[in-house]
């Protein structure tokens, strides 16, 4: 009698287990079959775009447009991507603000110096500026 509870209970955590494998169908990976893997949404996530490329001008290089970044106030050391150092963070830092808020108007900061040099950003406007109406294009260049 045991040796049936145990095996039923055996079975039982098997079944349960195993339909966690078969996943959503959505993103490849140990819990999709390949069949069903959606390769498009897997490769956004795991090489997304950095958030420099959203941002456009005609005639700029990827290099140049780099240079303009860090123009307006972002570290240097992330190539593509817009990022602030803690000691520009902890310098910018009004009197009862916290960092998070400091950083985000740093990057409000940024984002109008970029669109002051011409730029535009192609990618969501409504994820990235919802409450202000920002030079947004739909579709990238």
């Amino acid at each position: 009698m045991k040796r049936l509870i145990k095996f039923l209970f055996a079975i039982s955590m098997g079944i349960a287990l195993a339909g966690c494998t078969f996943g959503n169908g959505r993103i490849c990976g140990p819990q999709t079959p390949i069949a069903y893997c959606d390769h498009e949404a897997y490769e956004k996530l795991a090489h997304p775009t950095p958030y420099l490329q959203y941002w456009k001008k005609k005639g700029v290089t990827s290099s140049g447009r780099r240079e303009d970044s860090i123009s307006c106030g972002a570290n240097d050391d992330h190539l593509d991507n817009v990022a602030f150092s803690e000691e520009k963070i902890a310098k910018a830092r009004l009197s009862n603000e916290a960092s998070i808020a400091t950083y985000h108007r740093l990057r409000f900061d940024w984002q109008r110096c970029m669109i002051k040099k011409g730029y535009r950003f192609v990618g969501d406007c409504r994820v990235e500026f919802p409450d202000s109406p920002v030079s947004c294009e739909k579709n990238s260049e």
